[in-house]
């Protein structure tokens, strides 16, 4: 949303019209969702397509140029497709809120800069002394951008957790093919609807509770026996495949200054890559010194063919995009491929009561959880909030059950004749 007017009227970004449309939303009466819809009926139960909503406060060019790329580069997802109320609510609160879009981010702009200006007056110079950390001329103390990683990348979180658990109680690079109700002499503790779990290696465990961390239609398949209700509702959730190609250049071969932190593309660009990361520009520590990394995004709801091709077609593919786009016609250095298989969840119209849903035919089965990006938020932050609450969930059912003499058998059992499948 624009906040800043005199550059936004002044960009090529958009056409007069457009922007006058967009301008429109300043004296446009509250609509959809904020208000109850045209029946009246209550406002949170309503949904609409991002699109819909996007249509209707700003206009079709706004949604076609800003809007559309810049979910895609997030949720790789179609705006008609997709939950307003899921992925943006704060949109729909804004509109109820303060009825215009542009007016709620220029209140919130005002109160972010008057919490800025709290911060710098806390560390101001004090009397006859030195200037503290975010005093005038260091700046405040706070983010540099919106975007946060880690040094080493995102694989420090996983080998943080790693590290943080007792190595015995792992099991790595096993899948688990099947789960099912523990049979009567299982060997879980009495009182408990216990599970088996079928892994990869022939081996089974045994547990009182579960927490299914993995994708919907993953989840689902595990709980076809156990929770056929939600297992049915759980692969209803649509999933796209998208691919990632990391290329690397030395800094002469790139005429591009990469002030900024990257590009997306339109949906109506009819283009393979959807969008494109400068890596190095985005965060520190990702390219030797003289060196530059970019990452382009194939794959979005609609359109995963792009995605699906192979590493050789790929790369051929991502060197002709930077070429036309960006200029970058010298062969890249170091070429990295990812593919994430049905790996983006999709949050369509009425994703939250479906949801919703999923989650009353789960809590009907005792000691299973759901967690991760399927749900509540595809963010790292979000699906760290899931599977933090889940764990307690899973450990408070465990804490509730009856003491019992039996001891409990090691988590990893060897595999067993007859096991119920």
């Amino acid at each position: 949303m624009p906040t800043r007017m005199v550059p936004f009227a002044l960009s090529g970004l958009m056409s007069w019209p457009g922007k006058v449309r967009m301008g429109l939303d300043l004296v446009l009466p509250r609509g959809g969702a904020a208000t109850g819809g045209p029946e009246g009926a209550a406002g949170p139960a309503l949904d609409e397509s991002l699109g819909d909503f996007v249509r209707r406060r700003l206009g079709r060019e706004a949604l076609q140029r800003i809007a559309e790329p810049i979910v895609a580069g997030i949720h790789a997802g179609d705006p008609e497709q997709m939950s307003v109320r899921a992925t943006f609510p704060m949109f729909l609160d804004m509109e109820r809120e303060h009825r215009s879009l542009i007016l709620a981010m220029l209140k919130r702009r005002k109160a972010r800069q008057k919490a800025a200006a709290a911060r710098a007056a806390a560390f101001a110079p004090v009397s006859g002394g030195s200037a503290q950390p975010g005093a005038a001329g260091t700046g405040a103390p706070g983010p540099k951008s919106y975007f946060y990683s880690f040094k080493g990348g995102l694989q420090d979180l996983s080998d943080a957790i790693v590290a943080s658990l007792p190595p015995e109680r792992l099991h790595a690079g096993l899948g688990v093919t099947s789960m099912a109700g523990c049979p009567a002499d299982c060997g879980a503790r009495a009182g408990s609807a216990a599970y088996t779990l079928q892994l990869s290696d022939g081996s089974h465990l045994v547990a009182d509770a579960v927490v299914l961390a993995t994708p919907a239609w993953a989840s689902g398949d595990l709980l076809r026996t156990v929770a056929p209700l939600a297992a049915e509702d759980l692969s209803s959730i649509e999933y796209v495949t998208t691919a990632t190609v990391s290329v690397a250049f030395r800094a002469d071969q790139v005429a591009h200054d990469l002030k900024g932190f990257g590009l997306v593309v339109p949906r109506a660009e009819d283009r393979p890559v959807m969008a494109t990361t400068w890596s190095s520009s985005k965060f520190e520590g990702r390219a030797p010194e003289g060196h530059v990394l970019l990452r382009s995004f194939l794959g979005r709801a609609g359109r995963e063919a792009a995605a699906q091709l192979d590493d050789d077609e790929m790369t051929a593919v991502v060197r002709t995009e930077l070429r036309e786009v960006m200029g970058i016609s010298a062969a890249p250095e170091l070429v990295e491929i990812f593919r994430w298989p049905r790996g983006m969840p999709q949050y369509r119209v009425g994703h939250v009561e479906l949801v919703a849903h999923i989650e009353a035919a789960v809590a009907r089965v005792p000691g299973i959880e759901l967690a991760g990006g399927a749900y509540h938020g595809i963010g790292i932050g979000d699906c760290l909030r899931e599977g933090s609450a889940a764990a307690e969930r899973a450990l408070e059912h465990v804490r509730g059950l009856p003491e019992d003499e039996i001891p409990l058998l090691p988590p990893h059992l060897p595999a067993a004749d007859g096991l119920e499948e």
